[in-house]
Protein backbone atom coordinates (compact mmCIF):
# COMPACT_ATOMS: atom_id res chain seq x y z
CA UNK A 1 0.00 0.00 0.00
CA UNK A 2 1.54 3.53 -1.24
CA UNK A 3 0.28 6.61 0.90
CA UNK A 4 -1.51 7.56 -2.51
CA UNK A 5 -3.88 4.42 -1.91
CA UNK A 6 -3.63 4.89 2.16
CA UNK A 7 -5.25 8.28 1.67
CA UNK A 8 -8.41 6.73 -0.65
CA UNK A 9 -8.58 4.15 2.05
CA UNK A 10 -8.34 6.61 5.25
CA UNK A 11 -11.09 9.16 3.25
CA UNK A 12 -13.67 5.80 2.67
CA UNK A 13 -13.52 5.55 6.40
CA UNK A 14 -14.59 9.16 7.03
CA UNK A 15 -17.14 9.21 4.24
CA UNK A 16 -18.77 6.08 5.98
CA UNK A 17 -18.87 7.84 9.29
CA UNK A 18 -20.09 11.14 7.65
CA UNK A 19 -23.41 8.25 6.68
CA UNK A 20 -23.15 6.60 10.32
CA UNK A 21 -23.67 10.30 11.81
CA UNK A 22 -26.35 11.10 9.56
CA UNK A 23 -28.56 7.71 9.73
CA UNK A 24 -30.62 7.18 12.82
CA UNK A 25 -32.86 4.65 10.78
CA UNK A 26 -34.46 7.20 9.26
CA UNK A 27 -36.28 4.44 7.10
CA UNK A 28 -39.35 7.09 5.51
CA UNK A 29 -37.06 10.14 5.22
CA UNK A 30 -36.01 10.06 1.40
CA UNK A 31 -33.66 13.01 1.61
CA UNK A 32 -31.96 11.12 4.58
CA UNK A 33 -31.83 7.86 2.95
CA UNK A 34 -30.54 9.06 -0.46
CA UNK A 35 -27.83 11.14 1.12
CA UNK A 36 -26.64 8.21 3.11
CA UNK A 37 -26.57 5.86 0.22
CA UNK A 38 -24.77 8.23 -1.99
CA UNK A 39 -22.33 8.50 1.44
CA UNK A 40 -22.01 4.78 1.75
CA UNK A 41 -21.69 3.88 -1.99
CA UNK A 42 -19.03 6.62 -2.34
CA UNK A 43 -17.39 5.23 0.86
CA UNK A 44 -17.29 1.69 -1.12
CA UNK A 45 -15.02 3.29 -4.32
CA UNK A 46 -12.87 5.03 -2.75
CA UNK A 47 -11.70 1.51 -1.29
CA UNK A 48 -10.58 1.16 -4.97
CA UNK A 49 -8.72 4.37 -6.31
CA UNK A 50 -5.76 6.32 -5.42
CA UNK A 51 -5.71 10.15 -3.99
CA UNK A 52 -3.22 12.56 -4.52
CA UNK A 53 -1.40 12.32 -1.19
CA UNK A 54 0.34 16.37 -1.06
CA UNK A 55 -2.02 17.54 1.98
CA UNK A 56 -2.79 13.93 3.04
CA UNK A 57 -0.51 14.65 6.48
CA UNK A 58 -2.98 17.68 7.22
CA UNK A 59 -5.79 15.33 7.09
CA UNK A 60 -4.15 13.39 9.73
CA UNK A 61 -3.48 15.87 11.81
CA UNK A 62 -7.10 17.23 11.54
CA UNK A 63 -7.97 13.84 12.55
CA UNK A 64 -5.94 14.08 15.56
CA UNK A 65 -7.45 16.77 17.07
CA UNK A 66 -11.04 15.62 16.05
CA UNK A 67 -10.12 12.60 18.46
CA UNK A 68 -8.76 15.19 21.53
CA UNK A 69 -11.56 16.74 20.69
CA UNK A 70 -14.01 13.64 21.49
CA UNK A 71 -11.89 13.00 24.19
CA UNK A 72 -12.56 16.04 26.50
CA UNK A 73 -16.60 15.78 25.25
CA UNK A 74 -17.37 12.21 24.82
CA UNK A 75 -15.54 10.83 27.80
CA UNK A 76 -18.65 10.59 29.95
CA UNK A 77 -20.32 12.11 33.04
CA UNK A 78 -17.18 13.91 34.41
CA UNK A 79 -16.81 15.82 37.58
CA UNK A 80 -15.16 19.44 37.18
CA UNK A 81 -11.77 17.89 38.67
CA UNK A 82 -12.02 15.72 36.19
CA UNK A 83 -12.61 17.72 33.36
CA UNK A 84 -9.33 19.46 34.40
CA UNK A 85 -7.67 16.37 34.25
CA UNK A 86 -8.87 15.13 31.01
CA UNK A 87 -8.17 18.90 29.30
CA UNK A 88 -4.72 18.73 30.89
CA UNK A 89 -4.74 15.00 29.66
CA UNK A 90 -5.63 16.14 25.92
CA UNK A 91 -3.11 19.16 25.82
CA UNK A 92 -0.06 16.81 27.07
CA UNK A 93 -1.08 14.24 24.29
CA UNK A 94 -1.41 17.28 21.64
CA UNK A 95 2.30 18.04 22.97
CA UNK A 96 3.82 14.29 22.53
CA UNK A 97 2.06 14.57 19.06
CA UNK A 98 3.83 17.66 17.96
CA UNK A 99 6.78 16.23 19.32
CA UNK A 100 6.09 12.98 17.13
CA UNK A 101 5.50 15.07 14.29
CA UNK A 102 8.94 16.50 14.31
CA UNK A 103 10.74 13.66 15.24
CA UNK A 104 8.89 11.60 12.93
CA UNK A 105 7.65 8.89 15.56
CA UNK A 106 4.11 9.55 14.60
CA UNK A 107 3.58 5.88 13.94
CA UNK A 108 4.89 5.08 17.41
CA UNK A 109 2.82 7.43 19.50
CA UNK A 110 -0.29 6.36 17.43
CA UNK A 111 -0.18 2.73 19.04
CA UNK A 112 0.64 3.70 22.29
CA UNK A 113 -2.65 6.87 21.70
CA UNK A 114 -5.03 4.56 20.17
CA UNK A 115 -4.87 1.98 22.73
CA UNK A 116 -5.47 4.85 25.50
CA UNK A 117 -8.14 6.38 23.77
CA UNK A 118 -9.83 3.17 23.02
CA UNK A 119 -9.81 2.51 27.36
CA UNK A 120 -10.86 6.11 28.34
CA UNK A 121 -13.66 5.71 25.27
CA UNK A 122 -15.03 2.18 26.49
CA UNK A 123 -18.77 2.59 28.46
CA UNK A 124 -18.57 -1.68 28.40
CA UNK A 125 -22.26 -2.83 28.27
CA UNK A 126 -24.08 -5.44 29.73
CA UNK A 127 -23.90 -8.09 26.83
CA UNK A 128 -25.08 -5.11 24.49
CA UNK A 129 -26.86 -6.81 21.63
CA UNK A 130 -28.97 -10.35 21.40
CA UNK A 131 -26.12 -11.96 19.41
CA UNK A 132 -23.78 -11.59 21.86
CA UNK A 133 -25.79 -12.89 24.59
CA UNK A 134 -26.79 -15.73 22.65
CA UNK A 135 -23.19 -16.36 22.49
CA UNK A 136 -22.98 -16.19 26.06
CA UNK A 137 -25.63 -18.43 26.93
CA UNK A 138 -24.51 -20.91 24.19
CA UNK A 139 -21.04 -21.28 26.04
CA UNK A 140 -23.19 -21.23 29.48
CA UNK A 141 -25.14 -24.67 27.92
CA UNK A 142 -21.99 -26.34 26.43
CA UNK A 143 -20.25 -25.95 29.83
CA UNK A 144 -23.69 -27.75 31.03
CA UNK A 145 -22.61 -30.43 28.65
CA UNK A 146 -25.52 -29.91 26.58
CA UNK A 147 -25.43 -28.96 22.42
CA UNK A 148 -26.20 -25.66 21.75
CA UNK A 149 -26.94 -26.01 18.32
CA UNK A 150 -30.24 -27.93 19.54
CA UNK A 151 -32.99 -24.91 19.33
CA UNK A 152 -34.72 -26.37 22.90
CA UNK A 153 -31.10 -25.41 24.72
CA UNK A 154 -31.37 -22.54 23.57
CA UNK A 155 -34.73 -21.00 23.87
CA UNK A 156 -34.69 -19.48 27.53
CA UNK A 157 -32.27 -17.26 26.74
CA UNK A 158 -34.14 -14.07 27.90
CA UNK A 159 -35.48 -16.07 30.46
CA UNK A 160 -31.59 -16.79 31.33
CA UNK A 161 -31.09 -12.60 31.39
CA UNK A 162 -34.38 -11.07 32.23
CA UNK A 163 -32.96 -7.69 32.36
CA UNK A 164 -32.58 -8.29 28.33
CA UNK A 165 -35.98 -7.58 27.00
CA UNK A 166 -36.86 -8.98 23.41
CA UNK A 167 -39.10 -6.32 22.56
CA UNK A 168 -36.20 -3.88 22.56
CA UNK A 169 -33.10 -6.09 21.83
CA UNK A 170 -34.60 -8.86 19.88
CA UNK A 171 -33.86 -9.83 16.24
CA UNK A 172 -38.04 -10.29 15.00
CA UNK A 173 -39.37 -12.90 13.15
CA UNK A 174 -41.71 -11.70 10.77
CA UNK A 175 -44.29 -14.90 11.99
CA UNK A 176 -43.73 -13.84 15.38
CA UNK A 177 -41.29 -14.37 18.16
CA UNK A 178 -37.40 -13.48 18.11
CA UNK A 179 -34.70 -15.57 17.56
CA UNK A 180 -33.11 -17.24 20.44
CA UNK A 181 -30.66 -19.78 17.92
CA UNK A 182 -26.71 -18.98 17.28
CA UNK A 183 -27.16 -18.79 14.00
CA UNK A 184 -22.81 -19.10 13.82
CA UNK A 185 -20.42 -21.39 13.94
CA UNK A 186 -18.80 -23.05 17.10
CA UNK A 187 -15.96 -20.34 17.68
CA UNK A 188 -18.22 -17.74 18.07
CA UNK A 189 -19.56 -19.16 21.56
CA UNK A 190 -16.37 -20.87 21.89
CA UNK A 191 -14.42 -17.90 22.50
CA UNK A 192 -16.91 -16.94 25.69
CA UNK A 193 -16.34 -20.50 27.56
CA UNK A 194 -13.36 -18.59 29.92
CA UNK A 195 -16.32 -15.17 30.38
CA UNK A 196 -18.79 -17.77 31.78
CA UNK A 197 -16.19 -19.70 33.74
CA UNK A 198 -14.85 -16.73 35.70
CA UNK A 199 -17.71 -14.90 35.12
CA UNK A 200 -16.87 -11.61 33.34
CA UNK A 201 -18.47 -9.32 30.98
CA UNK A 202 -18.23 -11.13 27.76
CA UNK A 203 -17.20 -7.91 25.65
CA UNK A 204 -13.77 -7.60 27.41
CA UNK A 205 -13.26 -10.77 24.96
CA UNK A 206 -14.27 -8.76 21.88
CA UNK A 207 -11.97 -5.35 23.10
CA UNK A 208 -8.88 -7.58 23.48
CA UNK A 209 -9.28 -8.70 20.12
CA UNK A 210 -9.70 -4.72 19.33
CA UNK A 211 -6.80 -3.75 20.87
CA UNK A 212 -5.26 -6.50 19.69
CA UNK A 213 -5.71 -5.31 15.82
CA UNK A 214 -3.87 -2.43 16.55
CA UNK A 215 -0.99 -4.14 17.77
CA UNK A 216 -1.23 -6.59 15.06
CA UNK A 217 -1.68 -4.09 12.11
CA UNK A 218 1.43 -1.88 13.53
CA UNK A 219 3.56 -4.79 13.40
CA UNK A 220 2.51 -5.83 9.81
CA UNK A 221 3.38 -2.14 8.43
CA UNK A 222 6.86 -2.74 10.82
CA UNK A 223 7.51 -5.59 9.18
CA UNK A 224 6.94 -4.63 5.65
CA UNK A 225 8.98 -1.17 5.88
CA UNK A 226 5.13 0.72 5.79
CA UNK A 227 5.25 1.96 9.28
CA UNK A 228 4.61 5.54 8.42
CA UNK A 229 1.14 4.62 6.69
CA UNK A 230 -0.12 3.64 9.97
CA UNK A 231 -1.94 6.21 11.33
CA UNK A 232 -4.01 6.49 7.93
CA UNK A 233 -5.90 3.44 9.67
CA UNK A 234 -5.28 4.76 13.41
CA UNK A 235 -6.76 8.11 13.24
CA UNK A 236 -10.08 7.81 11.29
CA UNK A 237 -10.92 4.07 13.15
CA UNK A 238 -10.46 6.39 16.50
CA UNK A 239 -12.79 9.45 15.30
CA UNK A 240 -15.33 6.99 14.60
CA UNK A 241 -16.49 6.15 17.79
CA UNK A 242 -18.75 3.41 16.45
CA UNK A 243 -15.41 1.06 15.99
CA UNK A 244 -14.90 1.10 20.14
CA UNK A 245 -18.18 0.91 21.15
CA UNK A 246 -18.82 -1.90 18.90
CA UNK A 247 -16.85 -4.39 20.18
CA UNK A 248 -17.37 -3.09 24.01
CA UNK A 249 -21.29 -3.17 22.96
CA UNK A 250 -22.12 -6.75 21.70
CA UNK A 251 -20.31 -6.84 18.54
CA UNK A 252 -17.82 -9.34 17.84
CA UNK A 253 -17.54 -8.72 14.39
CA UNK A 254 -13.66 -7.53 15.45
CA UNK A 255 -12.59 -10.99 16.10
CA UNK A 256 -13.21 -12.33 13.32
CA UNK A 257 -11.34 -9.84 11.23
CA UNK A 258 -8.40 -9.93 13.10
CA UNK A 259 -7.78 -13.15 12.24
CA UNK A 260 -8.40 -12.00 8.72
CA UNK A 261 -5.50 -9.97 8.77
CA UNK A 262 -3.57 -12.49 10.48
CA UNK A 263 -3.99 -14.65 7.26
CA UNK A 264 -3.70 -11.85 5.04
CA UNK A 265 -0.22 -10.89 6.49
CA UNK A 266 1.43 -14.74 7.02
CA UNK A 267 4.10 -15.76 4.67
CA UNK A 268 3.12 -19.47 4.70
CA UNK A 269 0.36 -21.43 3.24
CA UNK A 270 -0.27 -23.38 6.76
CA UNK A 271 -0.51 -19.61 8.46
CA UNK A 272 -3.22 -18.50 5.56
CA UNK A 273 -5.32 -21.28 6.00
CA UNK A 274 -5.23 -21.99 10.23
CA UNK A 275 -6.19 -18.31 10.32
CA UNK A 276 -8.43 -17.86 7.58
CA UNK A 277 -10.12 -21.55 9.04
CA UNK A 278 -10.24 -19.68 12.12
CA UNK A 279 -12.24 -16.37 11.07
CA UNK A 280 -14.90 -18.93 9.52
CA UNK A 281 -15.12 -20.81 12.84
CA UNK A 282 -16.20 -17.47 14.14
CA UNK A 283 -18.43 -16.02 11.70
CA UNK A 284 -19.63 -16.89 8.02
CA UNK A 285 -19.16 -13.23 6.93
CA UNK A 286 -15.55 -13.88 6.11
CA UNK A 287 -16.91 -16.51 3.08
CA UNK A 288 -17.65 -13.58 1.30
CA UNK A 289 -13.63 -13.48 0.63
CA UNK A 290 -12.83 -16.88 -0.31
CA UNK A 291 -13.52 -16.87 -4.32
CA UNK A 292 -10.85 -13.91 -4.34
CA UNK A 293 -8.58 -14.71 -1.66
CA UNK A 294 -8.35 -18.23 -4.11
CA UNK A 295 -7.90 -16.40 -7.06
CA UNK A 296 -5.42 -13.91 -5.42
CA UNK A 297 -3.54 -17.13 -3.53
CA UNK A 298 -3.09 -18.69 -7.01
CA UNK A 299 -2.00 -15.64 -9.08
CA UNK A 300 0.74 -15.24 -6.48
CA UNK A 301 2.30 -18.32 -6.58
CA UNK A 302 0.80 -20.03 -3.64
CA UNK A 303 -1.00 -23.58 -3.28
CA UNK A 304 -4.29 -23.00 -3.23
CA UNK A 305 -5.15 -27.12 -2.59
CA UNK A 306 -2.82 -26.65 0.65
CA UNK A 307 -4.72 -23.35 1.56
CA UNK A 308 -7.97 -24.89 1.13
CA UNK A 309 -6.85 -28.14 3.44
CA UNK A 310 -5.92 -26.28 6.30
CA UNK A 311 -8.65 -23.68 6.50
CA UNK A 312 -11.38 -26.91 6.01
CA UNK A 313 -9.29 -28.58 8.82
CA UNK A 314 -9.34 -25.96 11.00
CA UNK A 315 -12.51 -25.46 10.68
CA UNK A 316 -13.77 -29.09 11.50
CA UNK A 317 -11.20 -29.19 14.16
CA UNK A 318 -13.96 -26.69 16.03
CA UNK A 319 -16.75 -27.85 14.89
CA UNK A 320 -16.70 -31.48 13.97
CA UNK A 321 -18.47 -32.27 17.39
CA UNK A 322 -21.46 -30.19 17.14
CA UNK A 323 -21.75 -31.50 13.87
CA UNK A 324 -21.53 -35.11 14.34
CA UNK A 325 -24.02 -34.73 17.38
CA UNK A 326 -26.64 -33.12 15.27
CA UNK A 327 -25.61 -32.57 11.64
CA UNK A 328 -29.04 -31.74 10.47
CA UNK A 329 -29.29 -29.26 13.45
CA UNK A 330 -26.19 -27.92 13.13
CA UNK A 331 -26.15 -26.53 9.21
CA UNK A 332 -29.99 -25.62 9.66
CA UNK A 333 -28.47 -23.17 12.40
CA UNK A 334 -25.61 -21.90 10.82
CA UNK A 335 -27.25 -20.96 7.79
CA UNK A 336 -30.52 -19.48 9.22
CA UNK A 337 -28.94 -15.94 8.74
CA UNK A 338 -30.24 -15.78 5.61
CA UNK A 339 -33.01 -18.37 5.62
CA UNK A 340 -35.00 -17.92 7.96
CA UNK A 341 -38.20 -15.10 8.09
CA UNK A 342 -36.72 -12.34 9.95
CA UNK A 343 -37.80 -8.80 9.46
CA UNK A 344 -36.29 -6.49 7.39
CA UNK A 345 -33.81 -3.73 8.28
CA UNK A 346 -30.98 -2.06 7.06
CA UNK A 347 -27.96 0.39 6.99
CA UNK A 348 -27.41 -0.81 3.02
CA UNK A 349 -29.36 -0.79 -0.12
CA UNK A 350 -32.01 -2.44 1.58
CA UNK A 351 -33.64 0.62 3.68
CA UNK A 352 -34.83 1.91 0.63
CA UNK A 353 -37.42 -0.99 0.81
CA UNK A 354 -37.81 -1.23 4.57
CA UNK A 355 -40.06 2.12 5.00
CA UNK A 356 -41.63 0.72 1.36
CA UNK A 357 -39.90 4.03 -0.24
CA UNK A 358 -39.00 1.81 -2.89
CA UNK A 359 -40.49 -1.75 -2.29
CA UNK A 360 -38.22 -4.40 -3.34
CA UNK A 361 -38.93 -8.79 -3.01
CA UNK A 362 -36.91 -10.51 -0.97
CA UNK A 363 -35.43 -12.70 -3.50
CA UNK A 364 -34.07 -9.58 -5.11
CA UNK A 365 -31.11 -9.05 -2.64
CA UNK A 366 -29.83 -12.28 -2.86
CA UNK A 367 -30.01 -11.76 -6.71
CA UNK A 368 -28.07 -9.04 -6.64
CA UNK A 369 -25.67 -10.11 -4.54
CA UNK A 370 -24.58 -13.04 -6.56
CA UNK A 371 -24.46 -10.76 -9.59
CA UNK A 372 -22.27 -8.35 -7.73
CA UNK A 373 -20.32 -11.09 -7.13
CA UNK A 374 -19.61 -12.62 -10.73
CA UNK A 375 -19.27 -8.86 -11.58
CA UNK A 376 -16.72 -8.53 -9.21
CA UNK A 377 -14.98 -11.59 -9.61
CA UNK A 378 -14.98 -10.69 -13.32
CA UNK A 379 -13.02 -7.57 -12.85
CA UNK A 380 -10.37 -9.04 -10.49
CA UNK A 381 -9.48 -11.35 -13.06
CA UNK A 382 -9.59 -9.49 -16.25
CA UNK A 383 -7.76 -6.77 -14.73
CA UNK A 384 -5.65 -8.25 -11.59
CA UNK A 385 -2.68 -6.18 -11.28
CA UNK A 386 -5.53 -3.03 -10.64
CA UNK A 387 -7.38 -4.92 -8.00
CA UNK A 388 -4.62 -6.98 -6.50
CA UNK A 389 -3.89 -4.31 -3.45
CA UNK A 390 -7.80 -3.93 -3.33
CA UNK A 391 -9.19 -7.01 -3.43
CA UNK A 392 -10.28 -7.57 0.16
CA UNK A 393 -12.85 -4.67 -0.49
CA UNK A 394 -15.02 -6.37 -2.60
CA UNK A 395 -17.17 -7.79 -0.42
CA UNK A 396 -17.89 -4.35 0.76
CA UNK A 397 -20.41 -4.37 -2.15
CA UNK A 398 -21.76 -7.79 -1.87
CA UNK A 399 -23.28 -7.30 2.13
CA UNK A 400 -24.31 -3.92 0.53
CA UNK A 401 -26.93 -5.16 -1.01
CA UNK A 402 -28.07 -7.81 2.05
CA UNK A 403 -31.15 -8.28 2.66
CA UNK A 404 -30.25 -7.17 6.22
CA UNK A 405 -27.52 -4.86 5.82
CA UNK A 406 -25.61 -3.77 8.91
CA UNK A 407 -23.00 -1.04 10.00
CA UNK A 408 -20.83 -4.30 10.85
CA UNK A 409 -21.11 -5.88 7.66
CA UNK A 410 -19.52 -2.99 6.32
CA UNK A 411 -17.28 -1.00 8.11
CA UNK A 412 -13.85 -3.32 8.75
CA UNK A 413 -13.23 -3.79 5.28
CA UNK A 414 -11.12 -1.19 5.06
CA UNK A 415 -8.92 -2.52 7.94
CA UNK A 416 -7.79 -5.43 5.60
CA UNK A 417 -6.02 -3.43 3.29
CA UNK A 418 -3.31 -2.48 5.55
CA UNK A 419 -2.29 -6.32 6.32
CA UNK A 420 -2.07 -7.08 2.35
CA UNK A 421 1.39 -6.78 1.16
CA UNK A 422 2.85 -3.28 0.44
CA UNK A 423 4.07 -1.28 -2.05
CA UNK A 424 6.74 1.74 -2.12
CA UNK A 425 5.31 4.57 -0.10
CA UNK A 426 7.38 6.77 -2.31
CA UNK A 427 5.61 5.57 -5.69
CA UNK A 428 3.12 8.14 -7.10
CA UNK A 429 0.55 6.43 -8.78
CA UNK A 430 -3.22 8.29 -9.40
CA UNK A 431 -4.90 6.12 -11.88
CA UNK A 432 -7.94 4.83 -11.01
CA UNK A 433 -8.33 0.78 -10.45
CA UNK A 434 -12.04 1.20 -11.91
CA UNK A 435 -13.06 -0.26 -15.16
CA UNK A 436 -15.81 2.69 -15.79
CA UNK A 437 -17.61 0.94 -18.70
CA UNK A 438 -17.90 -2.56 -17.30
CA UNK A 439 -19.24 -1.05 -14.12
CA UNK A 440 -21.89 1.04 -15.47
CA UNK A 441 -23.31 -2.31 -17.57
CA UNK A 442 -23.71 -3.51 -13.85
CA UNK A 443 -24.76 -0.85 -12.74
CA UNK A 444 -27.76 -0.75 -14.90
CA UNK A 445 -28.30 -4.56 -14.55
CA UNK A 446 -29.10 -3.89 -10.68
CA UNK A 447 -31.63 -1.20 -11.81
CA UNK A 448 -32.99 -3.25 -14.02
CA UNK A 449 -33.12 -5.89 -11.95
CA UNK A 450 -34.46 -3.73 -9.31
CA UNK A 451 -37.45 -2.76 -11.49
CA UNK A 452 -38.27 -6.60 -11.95
CA UNK A 453 -38.52 -7.65 -8.18
CA UNK A 454 -40.46 -4.12 -7.56
CA UNK A 455 -43.60 -3.73 -10.29
CA UNK A 456 -44.94 -8.18 -10.65
CA UNK A 457 -44.38 -8.12 -6.74
CA UNK A 458 -46.29 -4.94 -4.82
CA UNK A 459 -49.28 -7.26 -4.39
CA UNK A 460 -47.14 -8.32 -1.43
CA UNK A 461 -46.58 -4.28 -0.44
CA UNK A 462 -50.24 -4.11 -0.26
CA UNK A 463 -51.51 -7.76 1.13
CA UNK A 464 -52.83 -5.44 4.57
CA UNK A 465 -54.65 -2.83 3.85
CA UNK A 466 -54.27 0.20 7.05
CA UNK A 467 -56.35 2.85 7.76
CA UNK A 468 -55.94 4.68 10.89
CA UNK A 469 -59.22 5.75 12.67
CA UNK A 470 -57.36 7.74 15.62
CA UNK A 471 -54.42 8.84 17.01
CA UNK A 472 -54.06 8.87 21.02
CA UNK A 473 -52.02 12.06 21.69
CA UNK A 474 -50.64 13.47 25.23
CA UNK A 475 -47.69 15.77 25.87
CA UNK A 476 -46.74 16.11 22.60
CA UNK A 477 -46.43 12.11 22.34
CA UNK A 478 -48.12 9.25 20.36
CA UNK A 479 -49.89 6.70 23.36
CA UNK A 480 -52.11 4.59 21.37
CA UNK A 481 -53.48 3.89 17.83
CA UNK A 482 -57.05 2.70 16.56
CA UNK A 483 -56.19 1.01 12.90
CA UNK A 484 -58.88 -0.75 10.81
CA UNK A 485 -57.12 -3.61 9.12
CA UNK A 486 -58.30 -5.53 5.94
CA UNK A 487 -56.33 -8.20 4.93
CA UNK A 488 -57.03 -7.52 1.40
CA UNK A 489 -54.73 -9.22 -0.84
CA UNK A 490 -53.47 -13.00 -0.27
CA UNK A 491 -50.61 -13.73 -2.85
CA UNK A 492 -49.97 -17.14 -1.76
CA UNK A 493 -52.89 -18.54 -0.33
CA UNK A 494 -51.54 -17.73 3.21
CA UNK A 495 -54.38 -18.86 5.58
CA UNK A 496 -55.54 -17.56 8.26
CA UNK A 497 -52.91 -15.26 10.29
CA UNK A 498 -52.69 -12.85 13.06
CA UNK A 499 -50.94 -9.48 11.58
CA UNK A 500 -48.16 -7.52 13.23
CA UNK A 501 -46.89 -4.18 13.52
CA UNK A 502 -44.04 -1.59 13.79
CA UNK A 503 -43.71 1.88 13.78
CA UNK A 504 -41.53 3.60 11.63
CA UNK A 505 -40.66 7.29 12.66
CA UNK A 506 -39.99 10.10 10.06
CA UNK A 507 -36.71 11.26 12.41
CA UNK A 508 -35.71 7.74 13.24
CA UNK A 509 -35.40 5.37 16.47
CA UNK A 510 -32.66 4.24 18.16
CA UNK A 511 -33.51 0.52 17.68
CA UNK A 512 -32.75 -0.27 13.59
CA UNK A 513 -36.14 -2.33 13.91
CA UNK A 514 -38.13 0.76 15.03
CA UNK A 515 -40.43 0.40 17.78
CA UNK A 516 -42.16 -2.76 18.32
CA UNK A 517 -46.26 -2.52 19.57
CA UNK A 518 -47.93 -4.84 20.31
CA UNK A 519 -51.64 -4.89 19.59
CA UNK A 520 -55.41 -7.07 19.81
CA UNK A 521 -55.18 -8.33 16.78
CA UNK A 522 -57.12 -11.90 15.67
CA UNK A 523 -56.62 -14.23 13.47
CA UNK A 524 -57.55 -12.68 9.89
CA UNK A 525 -58.47 -14.75 6.65
CA UNK A 526 -58.47 -12.99 3.30
CA UNK A 527 -61.04 -10.54 2.85
CA UNK A 528 -61.43 -9.81 6.49
CA UNK A 529 -61.43 -6.99 8.49
CA UNK A 530 -61.06 -6.07 12.08
CA UNK A 531 -60.43 -2.72 14.57
CA UNK A 532 -56.97 -3.14 16.21
CA UNK A 533 -55.87 -1.36 18.84
CA UNK A 534 -51.74 -0.89 18.81
CA UNK A 535 -49.70 0.69 21.99
CA UNK A 536 -46.16 0.33 23.55
CA UNK A 537 -45.20 -2.24 25.43
CA UNK A 538 -43.27 0.00 27.68
CA UNK A 539 -43.97 3.87 28.48
CA UNK A 540 -40.28 4.36 26.94
CA UNK A 541 -41.56 3.42 23.51
CA UNK A 542 -43.63 6.17 23.16
CA UNK A 543 -42.65 8.78 20.63
CA UNK A 544 -42.59 11.84 19.57
CA UNK A 545 -45.40 13.72 17.47
CA UNK A 546 -44.37 13.87 14.00
CA UNK A 547 -44.81 11.98 10.46
CA UNK A 548 -44.29 8.28 10.86
CA UNK A 549 -45.35 5.36 9.35
CA UNK A 550 -47.38 1.63 10.71
CA UNK A 551 -46.46 -1.12 8.41
CA UNK A 552 -48.50 -4.42 9.41
CA UNK A 553 -46.29 -7.67 8.10
CA UNK A 554 -46.95 -11.55 8.58
CA UNK A 555 -44.09 -13.34 6.08
CA UNK A 556 -44.08 -12.06 3.09
CA UNK A 557 -47.24 -10.07 3.22
CA UNK A 558 -47.08 -6.47 3.91
CA UNK A 559 -49.37 -3.30 4.25
CA UNK A 560 -48.18 0.69 5.08
CA UNK A 561 -50.39 3.45 6.04
CA UNK A 562 -48.25 6.78 6.37
CA UNK A 563 -49.62 9.11 9.44
CA UNK A 564 -49.21 12.37 9.22
CA UNK A 565 -51.07 13.40 13.07
CA UNK A 566 -53.00 16.98 13.17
Amino acid sequence: MDYQQATAVNVSMLTFLMSMLLYNNSYIDPYVVVTNLILIITSGFLLFIKIPARYSWALIDIEFFVSITEIFFFHGDLSPLSNYAVALMALFLTVLYAISRTYEKVPEFSLIYGILFSFLMSAFARLGTDEEMIDYYSAHVFLEGLNPYLPENTASVYSHFPFFNPVCFGTPFTTGGVVTTLGYPSLSFLVQVPSNIIHSDPNYVNFFFYLLTFVSLYLILRKGESLEIYPYFLFPTLINLDYTLFPDGGIPDIIWVFFVILSLQSEKIFWKGLFYGVAISLKQVPLALLPFYLYYLRREGYSVVKFVFYSAFTFVIFNIYFIVKSPLSYFKDIISPETANLLQVSDGISQISVGNLFFLFKPFFGVSMFIIFLGEFYFFVKYYEKFKESWVGFPFFIFLFNYRSLWNYLMYWPFLFFALKSRSTKKMNIKSNVPLRTLAFLSVGIIFLAAAFHYPFLQYASSFEVQVLHVDQSKGYVQCLILNVSFSNNPYAQGKIVPLFRILPYYGWKSINGIMWKSNASYLGPGQWEIVKLYPYFPTQKFEVQQFEVEAYYGQLQGYVLVNPG
